[in-house]
């Protein structure tokens, strides 16, 4: 037996496996141990390979392709301590329900816990942030079709019945570089299986694994229909992290079938669908922010969808009414439910429930005064926002940017402020946008890599499938802080080795504005010194450093007219912005009295 091929063939099996599945982009930082992994995608058309210096990028930009292919990027990093730098993306993946696949090669096991060079214990690295982990021990000729296997359950794993990362440690014995099989060696008889070396003809993976498919019986849907019609002040509420596809549509129709008013997360992918015109709230953070409309707006069923959303006034509206029925439809690897306030929980795909409940309710009902009050109080709020439409805040940088973003431009808003000024402020388009973020959990490391992730998916659809870059959405508008910015500046390297579309837009606020939010920023000199830390940097030689075009906005009229110059450009754009933390906080201030006031009026 030809042993000294024997690691090389092994991993070829494992990757041309992947690639019958259909995984097609692979994220790598260099490594030694990790040298048969990456030789034998590298060799291998099906994939895409992509190259970062650092593990932490790496496994942030495999977050972003699988965030927009749904298919899981396979990230491959070297042993010991690199492995551990995938560690945030894993947690971001897991608590998001997105596929990502960690493939990390290691040594072999007799050596764990000796002195022995980069080797740490890597079994359940990850622990409970994996749905699964394989351990597939070195390489063995007789067990070819297993190594295949393998790539079937965790390829299977990272979808089915919720998607989610996997990881597969690979322990390899040097040579690690490529030997290739002696002439005839496909045709050795047993031990060795012909079906491990080659795999199943016509390319088909080794095991056919069927979706999972959750559902409730059909009983149980009809007592969820009698419960929603049984509602005259129904609200939908639905939260972040629902996948693309046709949930908007449904949830849409849903609405209109019951009267119900829908409050729509901006990640939700209902916030910014132009279906269902009339009956979406844009402006539910300010009024579930009002006490006396809390109350005159109180309905007798909520109906929420997916995880929590990003307003804490709406989540508080939501635990106030904890005496109210609420149905929750999450099809979620978490409990989806934190507060505690669910009367029914239906935990199955939210698009096919939807769906069934459509089919079941046949005709459109008619509740007088129900959704009109909420119209009525979004329509005076959003006066009040466009009369304040002029003045230099965050608020109107992110309400400018989300007019701006063209069609067929993916937007991405980083965590912190962007994320909650665009639920606060956001446009109301008229035309479709599609929504990114890290809401998992919520952390500002790993934003700009993300990014390029989401990018780069869309660069190597339009490689694999002949699309052009219009329909596969490969360009994406970033607006994200500068310390998000700063965290992540590594990613800057990946969009400018592989010329990505996108446009960053950086609010520089010199440090965390966020905490001004919170009563801590009444406690100085601590606030600033250990909270908002200030840093006093400008932007334009890190972009220079990348060799990224970089441009300067100092009020709306002039970021209205750098964007529509750097929105055409190809490749990656910087726009950096400077505004004044305290002059924003006042302004938020202000304008939210302003709307209160003109609530008061409307009572």
């Amino acid at each position: 037996m030809d042993n000294s091929s024997l690691t090389t063939v092994w991993s070829r099996a494992f990757f041309d496996e992947l690639a019958r599945l259909g995984v097609r982009n692979i994220a790598l930082a260099p490594g030694s141990r990790s040298t048969p992994l990456v030789m034998a995608c590298a060799r291998d058309d099906r994939f895409k390979m992509w190259t970062h210096l650092d593990e932490r990028s790496a496994g942030f930009f495999a977050l972003g392709v699988g965030k927009y292919s749904r298919l899981p990027c396979a990230v491959i990093t070297t042993s010991g301590t690199a492995a551990a730098n995938l560690l945030p993306a894993v947690v971001e993946a897991h608590q998001s329900g997105t596929p990502l696949l960690l493939l990390t090669a290691d040594r072999p096991a007799l050596l764990r816990g000796t002195d022995s060079n980069q080797t740490i214990n890597q079994v359940n690295l990850y622990g409970t942030y994996v749905k699964q982990y394989f351990e597939t021990g070195e390489p063995v000729w007789r067990d070819l079709e297993r190594i295949r296997n393998i790539a079937c359950r965790a390829f299977w794993e990272t979808q089915n019945p919720y998607s989610g990362p996997v990881h597969v440690n690979l322990a390899f014995e040097k040579p690690l570089e490529p030997q290739e099989p002696e002439v005839g060696f496909s045709k050795v008889q047993e031990p060795l299986s012909l079906l491990g070396q080659v795999g199943r003809s016509k390319a088909r993976p080794l095991v056919n694994i069927s979706p999972t498919e959750v559902s409730i019986s059909y009983t149980e849907t009809l007592k969820i229909k009698d419960m929603v019609a049984g509602s005259e002040r129904g609200l939908i509420i639905a939260g972040g992290g629902l996948k693309n596809g046709g949930l908007a549509k449904e949830l849409n129709n849903f609405s209109k079938k019951t009267g119900f008013p829908i409050i729509a997360d901006p990640l939700s992918g209902v916030r910014f669908d132009p279906n269902g015109e009339g009956l979406k709230i844009n402006r539910s953070h300010l009024i579930c922010g009002h006490s006396e409309l809390r109350h005159l707006l109180r309905p007798d069923l909520i109906v929420r969808i997916g995880s929590a959303p990003v307003s804490e006034t709406v989540s508080g509206f939501v635990e106030a009414c904890r005496d109210v029925s609420q149905l929750v439809i999450s099809g979620g690897n978490n409990w989806d439910d934190h507060l505690g306030v669910s009367s029914h929980y239906v935990a199955v795909e939210e698009e096919s429930l939807i769906r069934e409940l459509n089919d079941l309710l046949k005709e459109e009902r008619v509740v007088p005064g129900w959704k009109e009050e909420w119209q009525k109080f979004d329509k005076v709020i959003e006066g009040v926002l466009d009369a304040n439409s002029e003045r230099f805040f965050e608020g109107n940088i992110i309400r400018l940017i989300g007019e701006m973003v063209p069609p067929k431009t993916s937007l991405f808003v980083s965590n912190s402020m962007p994320v909650r000024d665009l639920d606060v402020f956001g446009p109301d388009r008229q035309d479709s946008l599609t929504v990114y973020g890290n809401r998992g959990a919520s952390g500002i490391d790993g934003i700009v890599s993300s990014v390029a992730g989401i990018a780069g998916a869309g660069m190597s659809r339009v490689r694999d499938q002949t699309f052009s870059e219009e329909e596969c959405d490969s360009s994406v508008v970033a607006i994200l802080g500068d310390i998000a910015f700063c965290h992540d500046m590594n990613g800057l390297l990946t969009m400018a080795k592989y010329e990505l579309n996108v446009l960053l837009v950086v609010i520089n606020n010199d440090g965390g504005g966020i905490f001004h939010k919170l009563p801590i920023r009444e406690y100085e000199p601590e606030f600033t010194s250990y909270f908002t830390t200030p840093h006093g940097l400008e932007f334009e030689a890190a972009a220079e450093l990348y060799g990224i075009p970089y441009r300067k906005a100092a009020d709306l009229h002039q970021l209205a007219e750098v964007f529509s110059g750097l929105i055409m450009e190809k490749g990656p754009k910087i726009i950096e912005i400077q505004v004044d933390r305290d002059q924003n906080w006042h302004c938020h201030r202000e304008i939210l009295l302003e709307v209160n006031k003109s609530i008061d009026e409307l009572l």
